[in-house]
């Protein structure tokens, strides 16, 4: 019971003392000088993508394949704001979403077929931070996805689910800056993921983050990080569990390079007396080519950089999931684009993921029982056209397989897609990059 209410009270403060502060903020910005009125800045960036896709296995099924014909119309905004002491930036994207099924084979058991799954999308963000003092920081961020990708609640999933849901995580933070070098932060995140029309099981979690940072050079970030968070399902199975882990992470920037590095330690212990607690070593190592090079800023731990002209992103990376039956997802990552002529975009991605999964079992296509093991690869390469520096058209195509040591999860779908992006930023705090982030 003191947890929960120290839980709730962190919250409600945090989400009281940022409004309050931004009036306040606002306040001394209206009796400033002109000369420090000035410092407020602004920026609002509409965007719209639209794109048209075709699977030839929508369904990720090993047999009675279904292609499907998918379109979206993706507009939206990002709005910004910057004081000195305070800056807010709002997301917010719509994505209609429409299916033309190919054929006439039903869907699989369980999914719906064709237009029934038509669906408005939302995507919305909010990042805000607010400096009380020269040491002392302050934020809340939220976001909120109602989409049907699996990916927004578990990033190396392994399910092959269409169902739609939505997710909403809801972080307060302080962080404390003792000098230059070292800094310390807290955060706590409430998770709500529920499903829709399904009956899979919602769920909640709470998620608590501390952070002791180090700054030896501009170049080089130190982070000791401990994690804890429970799962609670509405119902059972799965079971709830609640888990402790322990990370050292380091990065260091040259000029064209920046290493990154994180190992630790994961404890998983579940409330289902039969299942056995699950104890895993934990890592993530990337390496980054950039030309040309980013600028020689120090950079927050785990943010990643704009993509330059040319890029090499090699990655390797193991850790447990967090949502449904418990497996170690470990992904290997290349990443590689060039722009030529300041206009044509180039790149090729790929992954390959082992999921190792510690109760799930089935039928092996022999007739034996086993406990699930997958391996699943995805490639594809793009290659687009700057119209304008706030306008792209692109070509992709790819192909993704999955093997299974069980029956019935085996699968292979190949897939194309075009794609148009716009963005125009009004009064815009920062320069233009001509690529997204590619990890």
């Amino acid at each position: 019971m003191i947890f929960q209410r120290t839980r709730y009270l962190f919250t409600l403060l945090m989400i009281v003392a940022l409004p309050v502060m931004l009036l306040i903020d606002l306040a001394g910005e209206a009796r400033a000088e002109e000369s420090e009125a000035k410092e407020t800045k602004f920026s609002i960036k509409p965007m719209v993508s639209v794109d048209a896709r075709y699977e030839d296995n929508f369904y990720l099924t090993e047999d009675n394949e279904i292609g499907m014909y998918t379109y979206v119309v993706a507009p939206g905004i990002i709005l910004g704001m910057e004081t000195p002491k305070l800056k807010v930036d709002l997301s917010y994207t719509a994505e209609a979403t429409f299916y033309d099924q190919q054929g006439d084979s039903s869907a699989p058991a369980g999914q719906k077929s064709g237009s029934d799954l038509n669906y408005l999308g939302h995507l919305a963000a909010l990042t805000s931070r607010y400096q009380l003092t020269d040491r002392l920081t302050i934020g809340l961020d939220d976001s909120f996805y109602l989409t049907r990708y699996p990916t927004y609640y578990e990033r190396l999933s392994d399910s092959t689910d269409r169902r739609k849901y939505w997710i909403n995580r809801l972080t307060p933070m302080i962080y404390y800056e003792f000098d230059t070098r070292f800094s310390t932060g807290f955060r706590y995140q409430r998770e709500n993921l529920e499903y829709i029309d399904s009956s899979y099981e919602d769920s909640t979690a709470d998620r608590f983050y501390f952070d002791f940072i180090y700054n030896p050079s501009r170049t080089i970030t130190l982070d000791l990080n401990y994690n804890y968070w429970t799962r609670d399902y509405d119902l059972s199975p799965p079971s709830d569990y609640d888990t402790h882990q322990i990370t050292l992470a380091a990065q260091k920037r040259y000029k064209y390079f920046t290493f990154d590095g994180e190992a630790g330690y994961q404890s998983r212990n579940f409330d289902d007396n039969f299942l056995d607690d699950a104890n895993n070593f934990r890592y993530k190592f990337s390496i980054t080519a950039q030309n040309p090079p980013p600028p020689e800023l120090r950079r927050v731990m785990g943010e990643a950089p704009e993509r330059a002209r040319s890029h090499i992103y090699v990655a390797a990376e193991r850790t447990l999931n967090d949502v449904g039956p418990t497996y170690t997802g470990e992904r290997f990552t290349l990443s590689a684009g060039h722009v030529f002529l300041r206009k044509l975009l180039t790149m090729v991605r790929a992954y390959y993921q082992l999921s190792d999964y510690d109760t799930e079992r089935g039928l092996t296509p022999d007739g034996s029982l086993a406990v699930r093991d997958d391996d699943t690869y995805n490639f594809y390469g793009r290659v687009g056209y700057l119209i304008t520096k706030k306008m792209t058209v692109s070509f992709t195509a790819g192909r993704e397989k999955r093997d299974s040591n069980l029956a019935g999860f085996d699968y292979v779908d190949n897939y194309a897609y075009i794609r148009f992006d716009f963005n125009y930023d009004i009064n815009s705090r920062g320069g233009y990059s001509e690529e997204a982030v590619y990890y």
